[in-house]
């Protein structure tokens, strides 16, 4: 059956079963190197590799420790290494279950901060007088970039989140199953930089920026549908690149459709198939709901910029034939 850019019921279990699967490799494997490269007996760290997880998920604090350790055998960064190490003793898994909170100032809190700094991460407010030219950003950001918030405003927003998965199963029930096995946090900040974020440094759980929008209003819950969707696409299709690398040249840099300076095609894909499925919900919560003009204006805001990183992929991404099917996919949305 042909890759699709569309949410497709039971692909999801399949997908994160295999990311986590490749994860679970991968630590002996790092393990080994760690072993190696510090001089200690063999095997010795084998009792502290992650346990494969069946009806539960892996828990989103071994893929941060998974990357930190990583970069740690590459830079030779030992004080990081420790905290990771002692952070793979407790238990791999987790239930299917979605917790909405805020930043706690632990490990994944760091590697976000971190991730924010770093060039895949960058957002906006780091540009030049042209808007168009990153300027260079460090370690060590300020805490204001992600900013704890308040309780009553994360039980508002617990309550807020829940209305805006009923939304979506009645949209598109696929994609909440999508958000039930690869999002096991919503971590709602204040923030000045990002509107949104999830990356496979911390797979699992996704950030937010607090609503722009009155609370209470139908405008606060688009906003948190569309973020929802957004960083739910960015996890299904880390997903699927662990399966395949759908593409080729990820480090040549190419306009983006979301930002406004050059991105590296694999971040332009990864925009492209967001949009895609913005335009896919909206055209559904449209249909259900023909008289806002609001959602009207979203919809073609994500099909204009969606035919802009149809552009750029189509002319010079280099793919994987499945990548090209996912393209394939995109494109025919357009025409439907």
């Amino acid at each position: 059956m042909p890759w699709s850019f569309r949410p497709e019921h039971g692909r999801a279990v399949q997908l994160r079963s295999g990311l986590e699967q490749e994860l679970y490799s991968s630590f002996i494997n790092l393990l080994e190197r760690v072993e190696l490269a510090f001089q200690l007996p063999r095997h010795s760290l084998a009792q502290v590799a992650p346990l494969s997880c069946r009806d539960s998920a892996i828990r989103p604090s071994l893929f941060t420790s998974h990357w930190i350790i990583g970069t740690a055998v590459e830079c030779n960064r030992t004080d990081d290494l420790l905290p990771a190490l002692r952070e793979l003793r407790g238990e791999s898994c987790v239930p299917l279950e979605l917790v909405v909170s805020t930043r706690s100032d632990d490990m994944i809190d760091a590697a976000a901060q971190e991730y924010i700094a770093s060039d895949e991460g960058q957002r906006k407010a780091h540009y030049d007088s042209t808007g168009l030219q990153p300027l260079p950003v460090h370690r060590g950001l300020t805490d204001s970039n992600l900013t704890a918030l308040p309780r009553l405003e994360i039980d508002n927003l617990r309550e807020r989140t829940a209305e805006a998965l009923h939304i979506l199963s009645g949209l598109d029930p696929s994609l909440v199953d999508e958000v039930h096995q690869y999002v096991r946090q919503i971590r709602f900040i204040g923030s000045d930089r990002i509107g949104g974020m999830s990356s496979v440094r911390f797979f699992g759980v996704v950030y937010l920026r607090r609503p722009s929008a009155m609370p209470g209003t139908f405008e606060e819950l688009v906003e948190i549908v569309n973020g929802i969707v957004h960083e739910t696409s960015h996890l299904h299709l880390h997903a699927l690149m662990a399966a395949d690398p759908l593409v080729l040249n990820v480090s040549d840099r190419f306009p983006s459709p979301l930002r406004r300076d050059h991105r590296p095609m694999l971040g332009i894909f990864h925009a492209t198939f967001v949009l895609a499925r913005l335009m896919h919900i909206l055209g559904l919560w449209v249909a259900a709901e023909p008289n806002r003009e609001d959602l009207v204006a979203a919809r073609l805001d994500a099909e204009t910029r969606l035919r802009n990183g149809l552009t750029t992929v189509s002319e010079n991404g280099v793919l994987t034939p499945r990548g090209e099917e996912v393209l394939a996919s995109m494109e025919q949305a357009l025409l439907a």
